[in-house]
């Protein structure tokens, strides 16, 4: 996502001390002046798998006979029907089964990735039933059939294909550059009054747009918390004292205090400061919370080094855990809070099975862990985890034994919040004259049953936004429910307990 979209006149201030990508917060006693409109807490956490997921081989359709086997007309074919991707086919001794509450109406059965298997577990728990899978979502400009893509009554969307635009899409409904904040952002946005709380809306690793909103501006740490930012174009350090020494902190606090008529310099002075202020009280949490929310059950991370020790994932959702854990001392024991961590490597042009592998090997820990830990704090109820990845693949396989851009892809829904246990959205029909799909252009391309607007307005309903705002944050809302306020009513998609 291009980050100088997000450029605004504060940003540009904090531009010389924080560097563009870099957010500027305000300081931490404005929260207190202007607290949210919600008198409990609740967080929502983004997980998104940059590089377009291949949706077809995690959730993955098979039967129990030739005629009903989607798995097997995928893979290997079935007379004329297939095989689509011969040799792009996980292992299926290995596949593992859930039992989703509504059944499927193409599939008689359906299995998660062999590398799934504690995602499996949560899913199948019938008394938890915390785990659910959104079925073909994606960018949608409006409902849209494959009788109306071949009579070109509506087209792709503009953002087809591009990672750039297909990301920006996803996480702020436009394309790259074409919109400033994300929906999370706004999110955050519409349940405050006045100031949004600086640590509301924290992306772990890098800037993004689903986070910032008018008001709402993203907190960035590393994925082991280290705050970046100001601190981050000075050595990744937000220490000073450690970093530049007593002297240093001394030169920096004598320019900050030193009286300017120039009105430029004045607000540089005072939004370095907010950031001084703001960092200070975030490190004191992370500081606090360091030897927090270890890994222990899961095992030895030196010995198990590719699971634990490695898993990019599992840290910056350890770092989300920390930080929720002191969200007290962040003046956020009631209110909202975003957070956002990102796990590339899922552009599989190539080798789809053996990279794919190592990827959900990593989610499915990752997720695991942090569902484990918010049971720990008592905290399942109100924290939602939801995936998003910028589109899904194509059903044949390329030349090189990978996936080429798609357009719908599946999504996971973790948390005790969730109706669990269930896959909402309809799974494809795995043949050529499906009509979830397209033949546009030679491939056959998952047209999504479920757009992004219905997606992200039944997370906003369960945080708590209303109506009358959801309907301002996804404009085109009503373009997927002709009575809306039915639709609020039944919770639009319906995954979420209101």
């Amino acid at each position: 996502m291009n980050r100088l979209k997000t450029l605004t006149r504060r940003r540009l201030l904090g531009a010389g001390a924080a560097g563009l990508a870099a957010p500027v917060v305000l300081p931490l006693f404005a929260q207190l002046a202007n607290a949210a409109t919600v008198s409990d807490y609740k967080a929502l956490v983004c997980v998104n798998f940059d590089g377009g997921n291949d949706q077809h081989n995690t959730v993955v359709p098979y039967g129990a006979t030739a005629a009903d086997d989607h798995y097997t007309r995928l893979y290997e074919g079935v007379g004329t029907r297939g095989p689509f991707r011969p040799n792009a086919k996980p292992v299926y001794a290995n596949l593992k089964p859930i039992n989703p509450v509504t059944p499927q109406r193409f599939q008689k059965a359906v299995a998660l990735h062999a590398q799934l298997g504690q995602l499996q577990t949560l899913f199948n728990d019938d008394a938890g039933r915390r785990l659910a899978v959104l079925a073909g979502v994606g960018v949608l400009e409006q409902p849209t059939t494959r009788a109306d893509l071949e009579s070109r009554r509506y087209g792709f969307p503009n953002s087809f294909g591009s990672h750039n635009d297909s990301s920006a899409a996803f996480l702020s409904l436009g394309g790259e550059g074409d919109r400033n904040y994300g929906w999370g952002g706004l999110m955050l946005d519409a349940l405050s009054s006045g100031t949004v709380s600086p640590f509301a809306s924290i992306a772990i690793t890098n800037f993004n747009g689903f986070g910032a909103g008018r008001r709402t501006d993203q907190f960035v740490v590393n994925e082991e918390g280290v705050i970046l930012g100001l601190a981050g174009q000075l050595g990744g350090n937000a220490d000073f004292d450690a970093f530049f020494g007593a002297r240093g902190r001394e030169a920096l606090t004598g320019i900050l205090r030193g009286s300017s008529s120039n009105v430029l310099e004045k607000d540089y002075v005072r939004l370095t400061s907010a950031f001084l202020e703001t960092a200070s009280a975030m490190k004191a949490a992370l500081d606090a919370s360091v030897n927090a929310c270890t890994y222990e059950f899961l095992g030895d991370p030196n010995a198990d080094r590719t699971r634990i020790r490695d898993n990019s994932l599992l840290k910056q959702l350890r770092t989300v855990a920390r930080l929720i854990s002191q969200r007290s001392q962040l003046g956020l024991s009631t209110g909202r809070q975003i957070f956002f961590v990102s796990l590339g490597g899922f552009d599989f042009h190539g080798g789809l099975v053996s990279s794919q592998e190592g990827r959900l090997a990593a989610v499915d820990t990752a997720l695991y862990y942090f569902d484990r830990i918010l049971g720990d704090l008592g905290l399942r109820n109100q924290v939602t985890t939801f995936t998003t990845s910028e589109f899904g693949r194509q059903i044949f396989a390329n030349s090189s034994d990978g996936t080429d851009h798609g357009w719908a892809g599946h999504q996971f829904i973790l948390g005790g919040a969730v109706k669990g246990r269930d896959i909402y959205g309809q799974l494809p029909a795995i043949d050529r004259d499906s009509l979830q799909f397209s033949l546009i252009n030679g491939s056959l391309d998952h047209i999504p049953d479920i757009s992004l607007e219905m997606y992200g307005a039944t997370l906003g309903q369960w945080f708590g936004v209303s109506r009358a705002d959801l309907e301002t944050i996804f404009p085109r809302l009503n373009r997927f429910y002709a009575d809306t306020a039915a639709a609020h009513a039944a919770g639009y998609v319906g995954f979420m307990r209101t």
